[in-house]
């Protein structure tokens, strides 16, 4: 079995919603001649968004690309977190009754992974109830901040009991990286700044106590773990020689342990020593045009990933992961 961990689907009744409240916070939604969905945020255009709103799009991309399942979850973009908590948790229980939808009427082909609105910490937890208990969603995402509070701050500690007391696991997705206008040539928000912030959101939570506070909050890691498995060493120095860096309970690199990172990297090479003591599932980042393609051949290519190892990045570390009491699709 080979399941996509990392993939994106848009319900089409969130992006009306969107079009129907979402005018004054900068979200637009256009219909274009030939009734293609158009989606303006702040006057940039959203990547096409076929792809996104069609279950056949991801039928089709399983199929080519050899993979059974995908995890279905919210990107950075557009995401709920600009509204206010009313729309937020309006938006957020279309994307989980649409989820739970897919779920039931494609068996085993799809895992969603729910949304809340965290910027209403009362309906963030409300609705994370009902999305575990009701929907039976086996995750729930997050940005890797939150209008720009990181998730280290103890705003968030009612969220991470409320995931701990339900034994389900936090999806990070990368979102408003730090940086400013420095990374608004090249595509750099894209090709840096992402990972750059979730590496920032990861490193914050292990140095401010945050994973010791809550040692059963398991996190997934998009894009290969950000910088994460490449610097590991030098967070672990930090520890061993910065009193700031030291009023924790283990070394940095520990707590990598609690994470799964996904094999977005686009290298084989990298991958395959990255992979040597960190785990990995698959992972494509479809359908934006920044996923890798070709994610099953990336993990056959990579060099020493024997054939055991590959099975546990294919499926079985992201079973796992989830949990045994929900690891079937």
């Amino acid at each position: 079995m080979k399941i996509d961990c990392h993939t994106h689907f848009l319900p089409k009744a969130m992006l009306e919603e969107i079009g129907r409240k979402g005018g004054s916070y900068g979200m637009e939604l256009q219909s274009g001649a030939g009734g293609e969905l158009k989606l303006l945020m702040h006057g940039v255009p959203h990547p096409p968004l076929t792809p996104f709103v069609n279950v056949d799009a991801h039928l089709a991309h399983m199929a080519s690309s050899g993979i059974d399942t995908h995890v279905v979850w919210q990107s950075s973009r557009p995401n709920i977190f600009w509204a206010d908590g009313a729309l937020g948790l309006a938006l957020s229980e279309i994307i989980n009754d649409e989820y739970a939808a897919l779920e039931s009427s494609h068996p085993g082909r799809f895992i969603g992974i729910g949304s809340v609105p965290l910027q209403d910490m009362s309906k963030a937890l409300a609705e994370l109830q009902r999305a575990v208990t009701k929907k039976g969603l086996r995750g729930v995402m997050a940005n890797t901040n939150i209008k720009g509070q990181y998730l280290d701050d103890p705003y968030f500690w009612p969220f991470y009991e409320a995931l701990e007391h339900l034994d389900i696991p936090l999806f990070l997705h990368p979102a408003n990286p730090f940086g400013g206008d420095k990374l608004n040539e090249f595509h750099m928000k894209f090709l840096m700044g992402l990972p750059g912030d979730t590496t920032l959101c990861i490193a914050r939570m292990i140095f401010s106590g945050t994973l010791d506070r809550f040692p059963r909050l398991r996190l997934m890691v998009p894009h290969g773990g950000g910088m994460l498995p490449f610097l590991q060493g030098r967070l672990d120095h930090g520890f061993n020689v910065r009193p700031e860096c030291r009023n924790i309970k283990r070394k940095p690199s520990e707590y990598f342990e609690r994470m799964l990172f996904d094999t977005v990297v686009y290298s084989p090479e990298i991958l395959g020593a990255a992979a040597k003591s960190h785990r990995f599932a698959l992972g494509s980042d479809f359908p934006y045009d920044m996923a890798d393609p070709n994610p099953v051949e990336t993990v056959a290519k990579a060099p020493d990933i024997n054939q055991k190892s590959q099975q546990e990045i294919f499926s079985r570390n992201l079973l796992d992961f989830l949990g045994a009491k929900r690891s079937a699709p």
